[in-house]
């Protein structure tokens, strides 16, 4: 698996998208402030001018695949440096690699004026495949911004000043291991909680006290955490924390960990993970997609928590005609439709709309 270059930071632009007159609204975490990956923006320009949009400053970085998460003024990214540019070498092969030594940076950058407010710096050795930079989008709430390295190093940090308030190597305190393309589930804030993905026996998944790291609860065992943000769907008044791993989909309770419903993906197991894409919630049903694996989508009910299967399009050859492969790119779900891009195993993107409910095929396109 070949993560996409345009996903590098080097460096980040500021353009003009809004009307100089709109403030713009915060983008606090992964896919925005209710995960649904909607911008509610006023004043959107409808169109780039043929030179393109102005860019008002650029800021030089390092090397990352997280996102930014943007509040006020302050913009939140991580990057790394100092690792003599062997990240982009060795590419998907760890075996060329072996430690490759080197930092992560957390930043906070003025969206005025493109300076840095602050930045925190610790050492971090790679271990992992495309050991170019961290994977996951901070993620702020009130004074308060969660990061999550590759190498499992959670950080809570004040967010106007940098100030570590608290921090976990995860790879020690649970005795996990990282995923073979590192830590990438974005972290999860839920009310006084901080919800993570980790690893390890008993510890698939593990609740923290947002404010202290002190630990909640910790549950499940998998042979791998793999890399989709987990979510928290409501129905009825009953919530249920989703959790795709390796080898299925969880269901839980969000504020104890005690375990709902399972189900298999696929019904055997695959040695390649690619559970990457962020799962999309549609009232009651969950929509989920991988290169492997194929489309599922599941229905759920509450009181009890309870799940039924509609339908799953699971082929061995991930670049079949008939079905939705996605590799990391999140679906797209409107009207009944689900737009998504698949992958023909050439270095190109399919883009495929499924019908919601059925999964048949709508139409498909590669030009």
């Amino acid at each position: 698996m070949k993560f996409s270059c345009c996903l590098l930071l080097t460096s980040l632009l500021c353009m003009v998208i809004v009307s100089s007159t709109q403030s713009m609204d915060d983008w606090p975490q992964w896919m925005g402030s209710r995960s649904d990956g909607v911008w509610r923006e006023s004043g959107m320009i409808e169109s780039f001018p043929d030179e393109g949009p102005k860019v008002l400053w650029r800021a030089e970085i390092g090397a990352g695949y997280g996102g930014p998460a943007i509040v006020g003024q302050d913009c939140y990214l991580m990057d790394r440096i100092k690792d003599a540019g062997k990240g982009g070498e060795v590419e998907n092969d760890i075996r060329k690699a072996g430690e490759i030594l080197g930092s992560e940076r957390i930043l906070c950058i003025d969206m005025e004026s493109g300076k840095i407010k602050w930045s925190h710096q610790y050492d971090r050795p790679y271990n992992i495949a495309y050991p170019t930079g961290p994977r996951c989008t901070p993620t702020v709430v009130g004074d308060l911004v969660y990061t999550l390295g590759a190498m499992g190093d959670l950080l809570c940090l004040e967010r106007h000043t940098g100030t570590v308030v608290w921090q976990k190597d995860l790879l020690k305190e649970f005795e996990a291991k990282p995923p073979l393309w590192g830590f990438s589930s974005h972290p999860m804030v839920d009310g006084d909680q901080l919800i993570v993905p980790v690893g390890g026996d008993g510890t698939a998944i593990v609740s923290l006290d947002r404010k202290t790291g002190q630990e909640n609860w910790r549950a499940l065992t998998t042979s791998d955490v793999a890399y989709a943000p987990v979510r928290i769907m409501e129905l009825d008044g009953q919530r249920q924390l989703i959790f795709w791993h390796a080898e299925g989909i969880d269901s839980l309770n969000p504020d104890s960990g005690e375990h709902y419903w399972n189900i298999k993906f696929p019904d055997e197991k695959n040695p390649s993970v690619t559970s990457i894409a962020t799962p999309r919630l549609i009232g009651n049903k969950i929509f989920i997609s991988e290169y492997y694996k194929g489309s599922l989508l599941l229905e759920v009910a509450s009181h009890p928590p309870s799940v039924k299967e509609v339908w799953r399009s699971y082929k061995t050859d991930p670049r079949h005609e008939t079905s939705l492969n996605s590799m990391m790119a999140t679906p797209v779900i409107k009207d009944g439709c689900v737009y998504g891009i698949a992958y023909n195993g050439k270095g190109q993107g399919i883009f495929r709309c499924l019908d919601l409910e059925t999964g048949a095929m709508k139409w498909t396109r590669d030009d």
